[in-house]
């Protein structure tokens, strides 16, 4: 039987190793995002604390 070159022809055994792939990835850019996120909340914290400082003398 010949098949049709029209019909794409998915190899449902990668599935499981594509979703796990997935989530890694989600995973990292996740925890890079949060790292990001906290770096930046103390920056303007310190910039705050500067200003106070400078203010109070």
């Amino acid at each position: 039987m010949i098949q049709d070159p029209t019909k794409t022809h998915l190899d449902w055994r990668q599935l499981p190793l594509i979703i796990i792939t997935g989530l890694i990835i989600g995973a990292l850019f996740g925890q890079v995002g949060a790292a990001l996120a906290q770096y930046e909340h103390s920056k303007l914290e310190n910039l705050k604390l500067h200003k106070a400082a400078k203010r109070a003398g």
